[in-house]
C-alpha cells in the first residue's frame, strides 16, 4: 500500500514538472520575441514555399524564344502600377536591374516574404523606425539585388503615385550562423565581427532615414547561408 502511494506521488510530481517546463519554454519564446528584432530569411528554406512554376514547351519554326526583357523605361513600368491612394510602398525600380511590385507583410509576420517572381515585400519592422526595408528571396526577385552597386539609383513608388529616389552608398554582407533562424547570430564578412540579430537589425534598419534592400547569400548549396544588404540614402 505504501509502495503504491509512493509510485502515485512520483507520477504526480513528474506530471507537474512537465507542465511547468512547458510553461517556461513558452514564456522564453515570448520574452525572446518581445526583446529581439528578427532578420528575415530570404533563401529557399522558408515556411511558405514558392508557387509552383508552370513549364511548357513550345515548338515553332523560325521563331527564336527569348525571355522578355526587363522594363527599360521607368515611365512604362509606372503607368501599369496598381495605385492604392495610400502612403504604402507599392513598387521599387532600378534601371537595368529590376522593376518589382511591393506587397505588405501580414500582421505579426515579420519573416514573411512574397513567394512570387517579380515581387518584393516591405519589412514592417523597418517602417517602425521611419526607414524602408524591401525583402525578396534570392532564388526569385532578390537575385537581381546583386546587380546593384555603389552609386546605383533605386526609385520607390507609393500608393498615392508619389516617388522617391535613393542612391546606394553601402553594401553589407554577413554569414548567418543559424541559416534558417530569424534570430541567428551573424558574422560580418568584412570585419569578422559577430552580431546578434538585434544588433544587425540596428545596423541596417535603424538610424537616419534610408532604404535597405535585403536578400540571402547562397553558398555551398545553402540558400540562406548569409544575408546581403544594400543601403541607399535619399537623393535630394
Amino acid at each position: 500500500m505504501v509502495l503504491a502511494s509512493v509510485i502515485s506521488f512520483q507520477r504526480i510530481v513528474r506530471s507537474v514538472l512537465l507542465v511547468v517546463g512547458t510553461i517556461l519554454v513558452a514564456l522564453a519564446g515570448v520574452v525572446q520575441s518581445a526583446n529581439s528584432y528578427s532578420i528575415p530569411v530570404a533563401g529557399r528554406n522558408v515556411s511558405l514555399p514558392p508557387a509552383d512554376a508552370e513549364v511548357s514547351i513550345i515548338e515553332a519554326e523560325a521563331v527564336e524564344l527569348v525571355a522578355p526583357p526587363i522594363e527599360s523605361k521607368f515611365d512604362s513600368f509606372y503607368a501599369n502600377l496598381p495605385f492604392t491612394e495610400t502612403n504604402e510602398v507599392i513598387a521599387v525600380y532600378a534601371e537595368n536591374a529590376f522593376a518589382l511590385d511591393v506587397f505588405q507583410q501580414p500582421e505579426n509576420t515579420p519573416g514573411y516574404i512574397e513567394p512570387r517572381l517579380g515581387t518584393a515585400t516591405e519589412f514592417e519592422y523597418a517602417s517602425r523606425f521611419d526607414n524602408i526595408g524591401i525583402l525578396a528571396h534570392n532564388y526569385l526577385s532578390g537575385y537581381d539585388f546583386f546587380k546593384l552597386s555603389e552609386g546605383s539609383v533605386v526609385t520607390v513608388v507609393y500608393g498615392d503615385g508619389s516617388t522617391a529616389k535613393y542612391q546606394v552608398n553601402e553594401i553589407k554582407q554577413y554569414q548567418a550562423l543559424s541559416p534558417d533562424s530569424l534570430y541567428s547570430n551573424f558574422v560580418d564578412l568584412h570585419s569578422g565581427k559577430q552580431l546578434t540579430s538585434s544588433q544587425l537589425f540596428a545596423e541596417v534598419y535603424t538610424g537616419d532615414h534610408h532604404l535597405t534592400l535585403q536578400t540571402c547569400i547562397e553558398h555551398d548549396g545553402e540558400d540562406s547561408w548569409g544575408r546581403h544588404f544594400i543601403i541607399a540614402t535619399p537623393i535630394d
